[in-house]
Formats: C-alpha cells, structure tokens, sequence
C-alpha cells in the first residue's frame, strides 16, 4: 500500500508531466490554447494536437533555466534547442523550481529573485523559437531546491 509521501511524490510527478505547454514565438511570446498550436491533449494512448496524432521526440534538460539566468551561460540553451530542432526534436523537459539552495527563484516567501525568472522565460521563448514543446517541472523532491517542504 503506497503511504501519503508516496501518493503527494506520484501525484507531484503527474502533474508536471502533463503540463506541456506549446509556445508560439512573435515579438511577445505567450501560451496559446484552443488555436493553430493549441495545448496537447491524450485521445485514448495517443498524444493529439488539434486532433492529429502526434509523436514525441525530446530530451530532459533540468539545467536550461539556470544557465539562462546567467547571461555568460545563456548561449548553452540556445545551442541546444538549435540542435535538437535540427535532429527532430520536438519536445523539452525542463525545471521551473528552485526554493532553496543555490541560484534559487524564491528565497523565502514573497522574496524573489528576478535574474531566475527571467532565465525561464528566456527557456520557454527560445523553445518557441525552434518549435520546440516544454514539459515545465514545478515541483521537486530535492531538499536542496527546496523539496517537498516547500
């Protein structure tokens, strides 16, 4: 029998694998539902954008939003979203969390650090740039994050 830790780990791990989210790439970019590059959704066993079977193909890469909030670093990502667009890749996963510990995107309630957040926009604008789909993990286990405590 799975104990509430367990449940609250694999309910946390659901969740951020099924928020993928489809960005488009104009002079702003934002989320988009319900048109052209609408959100993915499951018809039975299959993935489905806009009622087509889609196949995924992607790569976990939990480092992008840190090295985009240094601006020294920040050319890593696009490189690897130019990459993998051009060896058809069409899907990314990526941490959107760090509570705690080093670099993190909130330090304590209410107190954020704005460098963190604008290193995941740079992540999800250039994911947009290459066509790419973004799983976003908002949530973590690790206590040097900031865990589950957080």
């Amino acid at each position: 029998m799975l104990g509430p830790d367990t449940r609250v780990f694999n309910s946390c791990i659901f969740l951020s694998l099924m928020v993928v989210l489809i960005f488009q790439h104009g002079d702003n970019y934002r989320v988009r539902a319900n048109s052209d590059r609408g959100f993915m959704q499951i018809n039975g066993t299959f993935f489905v954008m806009n009622g087509k079977p889609v196949n995924l193909n992607g790569f976990n890469a939990y480092w992008m939003m840190l090295h985009a909030a240094d601006p020294s670093t920040r050319n890593k990502v696009t490189a690897v979203f130019q990459q993998a667009s051009k060896y058809g890749m069409n899907i990314a996963r990526a941490w959107a969390f760090s509570d705690g510990g080093y670099r993190p995107l909130q330090s304590s309630p209410g107190v954020y650090n704005e460098d963190m957040f604008k290193g995941l926009d740079f992540v999800v604008s250039e994911a947009g740039k290459y066509g790419i789909s973004m799983i976003l993990s908002f949530v973590n286990n690790y206590e040097d994050y900031g865990g589950r405590k957080q």
